[in-house]
């Protein structure tokens, strides 16, 4: 179990580190600075699960906050519906900079692959610091 997760770790900063690689090299070689505003809605769709009660798994934090089952449920489904709109918002900002400033298409397919890599970096730490068996 301590290699899968060791293994998970390094996986994730890798696709962070190549995410942030192939943002840079778009923004620099097909001067596409504008793509940098992807990484806003990124920062956050990544907290607005925590700040919904999203990432407790398991704890029944409606207890310690006086709030009843259900309300808890809704909030912590509408920290991960917002999580997932914002995200696949992102891929929005790079077309209508291209669309608006002529960039080359070029940048705008690797800020979608910078994207990707970071979604599934995102799954990586989900899976590795969340969403872990208890026990373990």
């Amino acid at each position: 179990m301590r290699f899968a997760r060791l293994t998970g770790i390094i996986l994730f900063v890798i696709f962070l580190f190549v995410g942030v690689g192939f943002l840079f090299f778009s923004c620099i070689h097909y001067q596409n600075y504008w793509a940098l505003f992807v990484v806003v809605p990124c920062v956050v769709a990544f907290i607005a699960p925590a700040i919904c009660y999203g990432y407790d798994q398991e704890d029944l934090a409606f207890k310690h906050i006086e709030m009843d089952e259900q309300s808890f449920r809704t909030c912590r489904e509408l920290g991960w519906a917002v999580a997932i709109i914002l995200f696949l918002a992102t891929y929005g900002v790079p077309v209508l900079a291209w669309w608006n400033a002529a960039f080359a298409w070029q940048g705008c397919v690797l800020v979608h692959a910078t994207l990707t890599v970071w979604c599934f970096g995102y799954i990586l730490w989900l899976r590795i610091f969340v969403f872990v068996r208890r026990g373990n």
